[in-house]
């Protein structure tokens, strides 16, 4: 018998040691398994997701926040009525003695911050309401009318709220604006309608001739009107946010598929909900925009349960990032697409700035380790 070399007897060695996980009479299996359970990497900002990054653009004209974050809708200086001094000398038949002008009743509606608040299903909280007159003459002018105001249920086309002040022998002292009277409204239902009733202005005669000197020539009533912002049951707004800063580095890593693991915090008494979340491609060579990265696949439809400043509530958003061929990339840019709507558990809640949906953590979780995929 012929003696076996050293190369023969460390295959016959290797070959009798090799565990069954590694038999290779199937073919090769050219997947590899790294860090089994989950890595860490850095996301990039997301959020914070607030009330004034949403409605907020619409509603700019209107939304402000006081000193203790509470977002007001707000409209100043809305016009009642205005008459010029002159335009009074040009329908009065005899100004050369004191008289009364008498225009009748006039009215004003918050109409087009009112409708933007019903449309989006926003309740009013704490509604004021201030009305004021400028005087422009030399002279004190006596004011007589009734301030009245009411509310609407833009649903039921009922009155909800009505009141009235009398406003009898107010005196209008020269060349300043004077309040005429202030609302609390109860109701949660919008300002439909502000007016001043049988409106009346005692004049001294002249009163073109009577006008301070570089003071604007006209009597202007104008109103003030505020109010807290709710939720209501109808509820509901959608808005597209770009993520410009994201950092997933999954390109060199050659991954089929990757489950990111986010830890969402929710002070929003608003449910939000995630529809989309598209992968932006990088700017092409000659800077045009590079469009959506239609081979990757993500999940969608996460939502976030409502919360409030003094009970959060957190959440981990689970995304699943899939390469319809080959291997996901490099992800540097995202459109984010949320839905936040109602939380009945959070019903008539008033609405701040400093409430929002923030990612706890500036990394996200790879889950379930990365798989190499080599050639077949």
């Amino acid at each position: 018998m012929k003696p076996l070399h050293l190369p023969c007897l460390l295959l016959l060695a290797l070959t009798a040691c090799m565990h069954e996980e590694y038999d290779t009479s199937d073919g090769i299996d050219t997947k590899i398994r790294l860090f089994e359970e989950e890595i860490s990497m850095p996301v990039g900002n997301i959020g914070p997701i607030t009330v004034e990054s949403t409605v907020g653009e619409t509603l700019k004209d209107f939304l402000v926040a006081d000193e203790n974050g509470l977002l007001w809708a707000k409209t100043t200086d809305m016009e009642l009525y205005t008459v010029n001094v002159y335009e009074i000398k040009a329908n009065t038949a005899d100004t050369s003695t004191p008289f009364t002008w008498n225009p009748g009743t006039k009215e004003v509606g918050p109409s087009g911050m009112a409708g933007l608040l019903a449309a989006f299903g926003l309740l009013c909280k704490n509604q004021e309401v201030t009305v004021k007159v400028f005087n422009p003459l030399r002279d004190a002018v006596t004011l007589n009318s009734t301030l009245s105001g009411y509310c609407m249920n833009w649903t039921t086309y009922m009155m909800t709220w009505m009141d009235s002040k009398p406003l009898s022998g107010v005196s209008l002292p020269s060349n300043k604006t004077t309040e005429l009277g202030h609302f609390d409204i109860p109701s949660d239902d919008v300002l439909a309608n502000v007016s001043l009733d049988d409106l009346a202005l005692d004049l001294p005669a002249n009163p073109h001739d009577r006008i301070k000197y570089s003071s604007q020539p006209s009597f202007e009533f104008k109103c003030d009107y505020k109010c807290n912002i709710a939720a209501g049951e109808t509820f509901t707004f959608e808005q597209a946010f770009t993520i410009d800063d994201a950092n997933l580095a999954l390109g060199s890593l050659s991954l089929k598929k990757a489950i990111v693991k986010l830890q969402a915090v929710n002070t929003l008494p608003l449910n939000v909900e995630f529809k989309s979340l598209d992968i932006i491609n990088p700017v092409k060579e000659d800077g045009s925009w590079g469009g959506y990265n239609e081979n990757v696949k993500i999940s969608e439809n996460v939502m976030v349960a409502g919360g409030s400043t003094e009970s959060p509530t957190t959440s981990d958003i689970i995304l699943e990032f899939e390469a319809l061929e080959g291997t996901l990339p490099d992800i540097h840019q995202m459109r984010l697409v949320v839905e936040i709507s109602a939380a009945a558990s959070h019903a008539h809640t008033l609405l701040s700035a400093n409430q929002g949906l923030y990612i706890k953590n500036a990394t996200a979780k790879v889950i379930g380790g990365i798989t190499l995929f080599g050639n077949e």
